[in-house]
């Protein structure tokens, strides 16, 4: 006879294949993020610019000349960047939250419901991709973010679940609610973090026009309607005039005695 389990009354027999299904999610995003670290480094190392823990805040992704290194992408179409990424990236994000969601909802106890309500969290935060991935870092975390959490909260929920007694203070409505909290404070330090951005961007373009010089503000003297012509002449008649009134009477007198000697 074939046999059935019973979820999650024998749930317990699938704890050895759950603790290693997790360590192959880890090794997945260990590799994930080594990927997006070295291609962010020789996008770095071509723009002659240094590395570090935080140089993905420096990069802008839908930068096309970045989009060749990172992506291996051989367009420049933006439209058409931000459809591969959101393909590209929900692909690569899809394993390992449907891995984790359906896993919780089968091994541990009355965790069903909660891994819906979860995947539609999850399923919200995937629609806000591709604007969130056309503005850049630090906004587009907005979208990836929640996944994260997710993902490794009901990770947290199956190790605790399937291992030895958990702690009495542990349950399923305790972790669906401490990923919830996790959500709203990422969501808010990232908003802190584009705003932070935002204003240095901003004092820095104020020192540079500063250290620059302010541009000098012409002013326009009124010329009259019939002093108007083609390439300034009324006006340079006009200074004409002007300079000759402002001589004085013995230079004025010497230059018509001249006049009359030459004739």
């Amino acid at each position: 006879a074939n046999m059935v389990l019973s979820f999650p009354n024998d749930a317990c027999t699938l704890a050895p294949l759950a603790q290693a299904t997790m360590m192959l999610l880890l090794w997945l995003y260990v590799a994930l993020f080594a990927q997006s670290y070295a291609k962010i480094a020789l996008v770095q190392r071509v723009r002659k610019a240094g590395f570090g823990a935080m140089s993905y805040t420096a990069v802008c992704y839908s930068d096309p000349a970045v989009a060749r290194v990172k992506y291996g992408v051989a367009h420049d179409d933006p439209v058409a960047l931000v459809a591969d990424r959101t393909v590209g990236n929900l692909l690569e994000q899809l394993i390992p939250f449907l891995v984790a969601t359906w896993m919780r909802a089968l091994v541990v106890p009355d965790a069903a419901a909660s891994a819906g309500r979860l995947t539609w969290i999850y399923l919200l935060s995937r629609l806000a991709y591709p604007l969130a991935f056309h503005v850049g870092h630090p906004l587009l975390q907005l979208s990836t973010q929640p996944g994260y959490l997710i993902v490794w909260g009901q990770l947290a929920d199956i190790a605790m679940q399937t291992g030895e007694e958990p702690p009495a203070w542990w349950s399923t409505t305790w972790c669906e609610s401490v990923i919830y909290g996790a959500i709203l404070i990422s969501e808010l330090l990232i908003l802190g973090l584009w705003a932070s951005c935002s204003a240095t961007k901003s004092e820095h373009q104020c020192h540079d026009r500063g250290r620059n010089g302010a541009t000098p503000t012409r002013h326009r003297s009124r010329t009259p309607k019939g002093d108007q012509g083609k390439g300034g002449l009324g006006r340079h008649k006009r200074d004409t005039t002007t300079n000759a009134k402002s001589k004085p009477r013995s230079t004025r007198r010497a230059t018509q005695s001249d006049v009359r000697d030459t004739k």
